[in-house]
């Protein structure tokens, strides 16, 4: 099964009120459908970091984000994980397949 990181952006749009930027509100979108119909086909990991991220600010809303992150596995901290929160071409910075193999 393909490893797929998260970094903060996925719980973020997943438990965000829609925006009314088109741009961003497409990206909330596609986000909330690639959770709903794509996720399962992948072992999601994320990293402490991210986590630390989705906690901050308003209190209620962290723990949506975190509640969206349970069971997610936390790989350790190297320079690889570091590397994992660059956005594509297009400036989605959704999700990332890890480029190394997880035991």
């Amino acid at each position: 099964m393909p490893s797929v990181y998260l970094e903060t952006t996925i719980p973020s749009f997943l438990v965000a009120r829609v925006s009314q930027d088109d741009g961003l509100a497409e990206k909330q979108a596609i986000t909330r459908t690639w959770w709903d119909r794509h996720r399962h086909r992948y072992e999601l990991v994320t990293s402490e970091v991210v986590l630390v991220e989705a906690g901050s600010g308003d209190t209620s809303v962290a723990g949506q984000r975190l509640l969206a992150m349970q069971g997610i596995r936390v790989l350790a901290d190297s320079p690889e994980v570091d590397n994992c929160t660059m956005p594509d071409s297009r400036g989605f910075p959704l999700i990332v397949t890890v480029p190394w193999t997880l035991t």
